[in-house]
């Protein structure tokens, strides 16, 4: 009988188990050593994902020319709220200043301390989606110009109605909010007690606040709905941000912080305040990335206005007494569209 070389057969299976080790090999220490950090996050501008069920998680970087962010959903992991941090001047300057994070224009007319990022953000952002929202309004009479003609008519700052005023502009957000999500929102419209003065009615507000949070139990966001309130003495004012052919009025935001009413600062006053913070730097985002200019500035504020009675709470000011009802709406469309994109 003749032999048979059985060599080169051998040979073969012996280098086949040995690529066969190499590849189990590398599979094994790519899952042991897996970071979840590691994994490319979602950029701010994509608002699809998987529908999990999961909150929505963001982070933001800094830079002197700016900030990013980029958004995840939660997977429980302990994360902090800045990816990077670039920044030459890493915090937001005591008052009386003006601190610029690239688009962003920062006033600080009354805090007396400066307001280190590093602390702010030290956690990051989370947004329980599909929630409740409330709109309401503290300055509820704050109208705009019907057309050109009421640019020169000082007695009309004030409208009652829902029409030409801030009441206008809640309607609005409801209706693009809940057309575009499965987002319910709820609607007060009430013209609250002004006997006080003007921030005498923020205080006037919260009976209505805390009977809102006691019956809808699933609250994810409060906004309360402004027009700029600049000297209605003088002639009015109504500057116009044109893009693609629409004209949006400018807004802003403003953020209420920690001191109490008497003077004294507690972290118990208002334990929202960062959080609100991380929500209008993302809502603003946002907004500039789709219309560039729109957006004003955030006004630091001590005391809480009405920041402080849930989490995620926001005071937005949109346009001035000389800007036209359709540019206030533009605005209101678009700032509903984004509110719903974080939301939703």
């Amino acid at each position: 009988m003749k032999k048979t070389n059985l060599l080169p057969l051998i040979l073969v299976v012996i280098i086949l188990g040995l690529l066969v080790a190499i590849i189990v090999k590398g599979t094994l220490e790519k899952s042991e050593n897996s970071d979840p950090e590691a994994t490319p996050l979602l950029h701010v501008d994509i608002t699809a994902g998987p529908d999990t069920g999961e909150d929505k998680v963001f982070r933001f970087s800094f830079s002197d020319n700016g900030y990013s962010i980029e958004a995840s959903y939660d997977t429980g992991n302990n994360v902090s709220g800045i990816k990077y941090n670039y920044l030459t001047k890493s915090y937001i300057s005591k008052a009386k200043t003006t601190t610029r994070i690239g688009f962003l224009k920062i006033v600080n007319s009354f805090v007396p301390e400066d307001i280190k990022l590093d602390e702010v953000f030290e956690q990051p952002l989370k947004i329980d989606r599909n929630r409740d929202i409330l709109i309401y309004h503290v300055h509820a009479l704050e109208g705009f110009c019907a057309s050109d003609e009421d640019k020169t008519n000082l007695s009309m700052n004030e409208i009652p109605g829902n029409k030409n005023n801030v009441v206008y502009l809640g309607d609005i957000m409801k209706e693009v909010i809940e057309e575009k999500t499965s987002i319910d929102v709820i609607r007060n419209a009430t013209v609250f007690d002004r006997t006080g003065g003007s921030d005498a009615t923020y205080l006037s507000a919260l009976p209505m606040l805390n009977q809102a949070i006691n019956e809808y139990q699933d609250i994810g966001l409060i906004i309360d709905v402004h027009r700029n309130a600049i000297d209605v003495t003088k002639e009015k004012y109504g500057p116009v941000i044109k893009y693609n052919n629409v004209n949006y009025a400018p807004i802003s935001f403003v953020l209420g912080m920690d001191w109490s009413y008497e003077g004294d600062r507690n972290s118990d006053v208002n334990p929202y305040w960062k959080d609100n913070l991380k929500l209008i730097m993302l809502v603003a985002k946002k907004l500039e990335d789709r219309v560039p200019g729109i957006v004003d500035n955030i006004g630091l504020r001590r005391n809480p206005y009405n920041q402080n009675i849930a989490a995620n709470s926001l005071l937005v000011e949109i346009g001035f007494d000389g800007n036209l009802t359709s540019e206030a709406e533009a605005t209101a469309r678009l700032l509903a569209e984004v509110l719903g994109e974080i939301y939703g």
